[in-house]
């Protein structure tokens, strides 16, 4: 079929070219193609080799490149090609001016101890300034109204109607809480994990259960109520609560693994037919979500989470873009181009710290120089069999914020800050030899061993594997139990006074 497609635009091009080099007289001379030589009022047409639509600027048009079909004015000008797509004299660069901040960036991302009167205790004692709660479409709107709703249906009677039904109360305490002592959230919001989903006859209200046009159109009301309640414009506030940074939706250039993993609904290989396997579809759903918070508040800044540590060959393996691709192609859908990195998730050592630099570089050229926030970070301290330690935390700590600041992030959070310290799941010498066999190639991207192995492992890959895995996420605190402060801690504490003074 790209071949037939091909055809066309390509035929077209060689007749305009022919037409082009006949003058008037029959003869050629070096008036150019659009000269009308005979008076005759008549002009002969400029080329369009390429077939876009847009005539070669050296006869007199707008195309700054015929021979390439993507470049021309109105293209999307591909960040880190070197390219100027759009034609607009300028190489590289995005559709607006990137934002600028008050100060950066410095706190953690999950783990305040909300059981306590005082949940930002040790976010004071740390030094830090920010903290990234959850506000969740259930949370909001615990069930779902019309299944039928679309975007074009939504209007502002319709957003003021949920910010006064809604129930508040939870969002605002834990949100009163933190900032009463001086601590500023930076609110994931449009959350896709199953947890945040809103029910629709007693099931989570997936795009695949609703539809995708249902589920964008939910999306969009949530976010614009919950932006306008705490945009402090004066209109339908929340008392004392103002937010100014969003982060819309969580690691949304890998949908699809995370479902397969089990954390968006459907899981495992349903999850390779669902939505969240469709690129365009995502790319709407931050499209909508981005859209919803400037539309409620021109002045907030938005950043998404863009997961980097699945390597671009396993990416491309089952179809989907890259980290590297995602920052591209989403770019002009977030103000700050936030990511993740857990580059020793599989392996505990060596400490790969050091990479985290590496990544703010290569996404700093994706994205055309927009600022860079590392929206989640971090190293676990066990289990312990499997080689984590406290000692190893730390030195990851270290490495991965100065490579971070050194390369120009503009903000900095630390994904764990109280853990159990603890798995259910049974490890056993088995689990540990595969760990130490499939880290590796997962790291460095080795798709077709990997893709063997779990063809041949299936089974226990989904009944057991994926849970040893997992087991990390109990161990990502740098306060344990008995809170008991692990070094990693006083490593954070001195970068506090680092950015932000003792």
């Amino acid at each position: 079929m790209r071949t037939r497609w091909f055809i066309l635009p390509l035929a077209l091009g060689l007749i305009g070219f022919a037409l082009s080099c006949v003058d008037g007289n029959g003869g050629g001379d070096d008036d150019g193609p659009a000269d009308d030589d005979d008076h005759d009022g008549a002009t002969i047409p400029c080329w369009d080799n390429d077939g876009d639509g847009y005539e070669d600027a050296a006869c007199g048009g707008q195309d700054c490149d015929d021979a390439n079909s993507e470049v021309h004015p109105g293209a999307y000008d591909r960040c880190g090609d070197k390219v100027d797509n759009d034609c607009d004299g300028v190489v590289d660069n995005p559709d607006d001016d990137p934002v600028e901040l008050d100060e950066f960036i410095f706190g953690v991302s999950s783990g305040l101890r909300y059981s306590s009167g005082d949940p930002s205790a040790e976010l004071v004692e740390l030094g830090m300034h920010w903290y990234r709660p959850n506000i969740s479409w259930r949370a909001v709107m615990p069930t779902v109204p019309d299944p039928d709703l679309l975007i074009t249906d939504v209007t502002q009677e319709m957003i003021d109607e949920l910010i006064d039904e809604a129930d508040w109360t939870g969002i605002d305490n834990s949100l009163k809480l933190v900032t009463a002592a001086g601590i500023k959230p930076i609110p994931v919001i449009g959350h896709g994990y199953t947890s945040a989903h809103s029910f629709i006859d007693g099931e989570p209200a997936s795009p695949k259960r609703i539809g995708k046009e249902h589920y964008l159109a939910y999306m969009y009301l949530y976010v614009r109520a919950t932006v306008e309640r705490y945009d402090g414009d004066g209109y339908k506030d929340a008392d004392g609560i103002v937010i100014k940074h969003w982060q819309i939706e969580n690691e949304l250039n890998q949908a699809l693994l995370t479902a397969i993993w089990g954390w968006r609904s459907p899981v495992w290989l349903e999850a390779l037919l669902s939505p969240w396997a469709d690129w365009d579809f995502c790319t709407e759903l931050l499209a909508t979500l981005n859209r919803a918070v400037h539309e409620s508040d021109p002045d907030a800044i938005t950043t998404q989470n863009l997961h980097t540590d699945i390597h671009p060959d396993l990416s491309h393996m089952i179809l989907q873009p890259s980290w590297v691709d995602a920052a591209t192609l989403w770019r002009d859908h977030m103000d700050l181009i936030g990511f993740d990195a857990y580059p020793n998730y599989y392996v505990a050592e060596p400490v790969y710290g050091y990479v985290v630099g590496e990544r703010v570089e290569a996404l700093r050229e994706a994205s055309c120089g927009k600022p860079i926030i590392v929206m989640e970070i971090g190293y676990p301290t066990g289990p312990a069999e499997m080689g984590f330690s406290w000692d190893r935390q730390a030195q990851f700590i270290d490495d991965a914020f100065h490579s971070a600041y050194d390369a120009g992030v503009v903000g900095y959070m630390q994904f764990g800050l109280i853990s159990s310290d603890s798995h259910s799941v049974e490890i056993t010498p088995e689990d540990i030899a595969n760990m130490q066999r499939i880290g590796p190639l997962f790291t460095e991207g080795e798709a077709l061993p990997l893709f063997i192995w779990a063809l041949l492992n299936l089974n226990y890959l989904n009944e057991h594997f994926l849970d040893v895995v997992k087991a990390v996420e109990g161990y990502w605190g740098v306060i344990g139990p008995g809170d008991v402060r692990k070094p990693g801690f006083y490593v954070l504490q001195d970068i506090a006074d680092e950015v932000y003074g003792p």
